[in-house]
């Protein structure tokens, strides 16, 4: 048995904006009476945007970019954009939780 709750990568910067942050890792909760121990629990966050050149952001008008979503793990902060017109990238999320719980979850029902 696999889960994956990963989070997303940041937007791409463009000329009018810089990278996007990542999606913060989500939450995987694992309840059974028995666990194995095969399979992936992945929650990583996900990457920040890809980054323009130097001088790439050349719109008169420019936004900063977004800040990743959260759920588990925090968002990453987006980029911003230098005078000169060069994107610093948005930064990555970090890693969400994963839980396990032994009991019988039948007796929930």
């Amino acid at each position: 048995m696999s889960a994956y709750a990963r989070g997303g990568t940041g937007g791409a910067a463009s000329t009018d904006r810089p990278s996007g942050g990542g999606g913060g890792g989500g939450i995987v909760h694992l309840v059974s009476s028995q666990i194995s121990s095969s399979g992936q629990v992945l929650v990583s966050g996900g990457v920040g945007g890809t980054n323009g050149a130097a001088n790439s952001v050349v719109d008169p008008v420019v936004g900063g970019g977004g800040g990743g979503g959260a759920c588990g793990g925090d968002g990453g902060s987006g980029g911003y954009v230098q005078a000169n017109g060069t994107p610093v990238s948005g930064a990555s999320g970090s890693i969400g939780h994963s839980f396990e719980t032994l009991a019988d979850p039948q007796t929930q029902f």
